[in-house]
């Protein structure tokens, strides 16, 4: 008796294949939401051995978050130390400029690439660049004004850098309040060998002088400018 094979659809075959391929596909496809195509594009780049791509600091503020998001510690790492040194090289207060200030170049305006850096270091849980921001927000001279008014960093942040602020100032008073006591000292040790000089002087002349205190010597001084005198004439 002769076999029979089954005898099979091929549209049916075929609409199976397909949609086994659309399942395949769709499972190999991975949606990434709020991220920008270029960003991904720049930072597989770094690691593809086929181009070559300089790091600049624009690219690494952009790549310092999505660094740290993926693991990606190599590439974190050459965006801190870039931003860091661009940070130590770039001059926090700006210059006086002859003409009325620009909205862009007034002396009250928080440096632009110190809120981009702080930024980046806060969505990118970057401790070496945000210590370094912290440490430039310290002084004085920059203004906080444009970093209270932005929503882009965390209120952890601002507190930090207030603080860091308010240390700073409370340390400047204490080292000023020193130093006034040690002039003070200074002065109060001047006068003390003053009085010391000239009761000295008066002894070699007069003899011990017993009958003056130093509350009292002050009146003694008058013999080193010749104006006191004695019985016997002119001392």
């Amino acid at each position: 008796m002769a076999g029979f094979l089954p005898v099979t659809d091929s549209r049916s075959s075929s609409h199976t294949h397909s949609a086994a391929l659309s399942e395949k596909k769709a499972k190999a496809e991975l949606k990434i939401a709020d991220k920008n195509y270029a960003d991904f594009v720049d930072m597989f780049a770094f690691f593809h051995p086929g181009v070559c791509r300089e790091l600049n600091d624009k690219m690494a503020l952009r790549l310092l978050p999505l660094s740290d998001e993926f693991q990606m510690a190599a590439l974190k790492d050459r965006c801190e130390r870039l931003l860091v040194n661009v940070l130590k090289k770039t001059p926090m207060v700006n210059r006086a400029s002859k003409g009325p200030p620009t909205h862009k170049n007034r002396r009250d305006n928080t440096p632009e690439i110190l809120l981009k850096c702080i930024k980046a270091a806060d969505q990118g849980n970057s401790s070496v660049l945000l210590n370094q921001c912290i440490k430039m927000f310290s002084s004085p001279e920059i203004a906080l004004k444009d970093l209270k008014a932005s929503s882009e960093i965390s209120d952890t942040t601002k507190s930090k850098i207030f603080e860091t602020r308010m240390d700073a100032a409370s340390n400047k008073l204490s080292r000023m309040a020193n130093e006034l006591d040690r002039e003070k000292h200074e002065k109060e040790m001047l006068k003390k060998q003053l009085v010391d000089r000239q009761i000295k002087y008066a002894e070699n002349i007069l003899g011990p002088v017993h009958e003056f205190s130093r509350n009292d010597f002050k009146d003694v001084r008058l013999f080193g400018r010749g104006m006191m005198k004695s019985d016997k004439g002119d001392l």
